[in-house]
């Protein structure tokens, strides 16, 4: 069986000393995490490799952390996005949540953000995976009903469906041959 790899956590952080801790948290709790410290290397790396989560502060020199989050949603490259910031600036908050950021952290002096962050990269990376497994579901239903109506249309025996109580739902082409109707509604 295979082995699950870690999950892969980008931080775009600025600031040596915050990026520093953060990253120690995340590897403490299993996962695996890159840093950079520039808005346009972030981008860079994020169209060229596959990162599970995204944490991205909202004050970098250059583009700030919602232009990130912009640039990747038009490219549509768009990880799990947590925005971390300094500041508990409600604009900028609900401005990351309107671009598809799953979460908004402020930092505190205290450092209480560095005990959230790894329950919230969890709860994102769950529902990251229910997400997938809901899809797989989904396209596995339809190619099932796909083979199904194509056995059903197909078959050469006339074939028909009826609720349990006997009400008429369908008919196969073949049946409809048989019986001379031109068509289900007959």
């Amino acid at each position: 069986m295979k082995e699950k790899q870690p999950a892969r956590i980008l931080i775009i952080e600025d600031e040596a000393v915050t990026a520093r801790l953060i990253k120690r948290k995340l590897e403490q709790a299993g996962y695996h995490v890159e840093h950079v410290r520039d808005s346009e290397v972030g981008i860079g790396r994020v169209v060229s490799e596959s990162f599970d989560v995204l944490i991205i502060d909202y004050s970098l020199p250059g583009r700030n952390g919602l232009e990130v989050i912009r640039i990747l949603e038009a490219k549509g490259i768009f990880p799990p996005t947590i925005m971390v910031t300094g500041s508990g600036d409600e604009r900028i908050a609900v401005e990351a949540m309107k671009l598809g950021a799953k979460d908004y952290i402020v930092k505190d002096e205290e450092g209480r953000y560095l005990e959230l962050l790894p329950r919230v990269v969890e709860r994102i990376i769950t529902e990251k995976s229910l997400l997938l497994e809901k899809q797989k579901a989904e396209e596995e239903l339809s190619e099932t009903q796909a083979r199904y109506k194509a056995l059903f249309e197909n078959t050469p025996l006339g074939l028909y469906r009826t609720t349990p109580d006997g009400q008429f739902l369908d008919a196969n082409p073949a049946l409809l041959q048989l019986l001379g109707l031109p068509n289900r509604e007959t």
